[in-house]
């Protein structure tokens, strides 16, 4: 199975019933699919970072 079709699978039944009409019509469209990879990687990426910090040090760009 997808990820695109587990996405608009996801039961949306605490949204008002003409939002979750949109939000399962827009779940698994390429444009969702696409920023939500994104998040995947900025969330990997962020806890990968958040590992590396230690007490004391000062917080640097990476």
């Amino acid at each position: 199975m997808g990820a695109g079709r587990i996405l608009a699978s996801i039961n949306y039944s605490d949204l008002p019933p003409t939002y979750r009409d949109d939000a399962r019509a827009t779940a698994a469209t390429g444009k969702e699919m696409s920023g939500t990879i994104d998040e995947y990687g900025v969330a990997s990426r962020s806890a990968a970072q958040a590992g590396t910090l230690r007490t004391g040090e000062p917080l640097q760009g990476r």
